[in-house]
């Protein structure tokens, strides 16, 4: 690799204005990302099992001694009930810091709300309870992250939420980004002759370095 050929081509790349403008755009979108996990308070955990708390609540206390009768709203209730035990022990978990109680927990209430969809949670209308699909991606990654003893995060103060949250953004438009980034940069040549026709380079280092410099921006 000619080190004087990738100079000069890192250095038009980053004269670039509609690369300066994308730089600068992706660094106020990772600043605007922070603003929105500190006051949505993503990724705190405390906040979002309160309301679904206050849902199980609500719709236990909506069952009667009449709709108890009926096996399929009484199997609702019950499963209610011990979604409202395994929460708790979940909520205790994060007062005590102990991700590995939380892990725990954590699965059996995944596994419980599953449950509760075998009978379709007759009787509770209004639960706010995750869809089958995100309950089986959650189980997923909690039985992973166990058998693996993976660490986990347990507040939205880490640096770790943030990154979460950002990289969970950056995927869906990182194609984009990343195609206006190397948009022009195989036509570099045409467009600085003067710059780039008295260094000596082969096609394979001209492959090379704009991937460098694509990875650089």
């Amino acid at each position: 690799m000619n080190p004087t050929y990738l100079k000069s081509n890192l250095l038009i790349g980053l004269k670039s204005k509609k690369n300066q403008l994308l730089i600068i755009l992706l660094v106020l979108f990772i600043i605007f990302s922070l603003f929105i996990v500190e006051k949505q308070k993503i990724g705190d955990g405390a906040k979002s099992w309160e309301n679904y708390g206050q849902s199980l609540q609500a719709n236990a206390n909506y069952f009667d001694s009449e709709m108890l009768k009926r096996p399929t709203y009484k199997s609702t209730y019950d499963n209610l009930n011990k979604q409202s035990q395994e929460l708790a022990s979940l909520q205790n978990s994060q007062v005590f810091v102990d991700p590995v109680q939380y892990l725990t927990s954590y699965r059996n209430l995944l596994n419980t709300m599953q449950a509760g969809y075998h009978n379709h949670y007759a009787g509770a209308k209004t639960l706010n309870v995750p869809s089958q699909f995100f309950i089986k991606q959650e189980l997923n990654k909690t039985d992973y992250l166990i058998k693996h003893k993976i660490p986990i995060f347990m507040n939205n103060e880490s640096s770790a939420t943030y990154l979460i949250y950002i990289l969970s953004v950056l995927g869906t438009i990182i194609f984009f980004y990343l195609s206006f980034i190397s948009s022009d940069s195989w036509i570099i040549n045409l467009r600085h002759q003067s710059i780039l026709k008295n260094i000596p380079y082969r096609f394979k280092d001209e492959v090379f370095g704009k991937i460098i410099i694509n990875s650089t921006l």
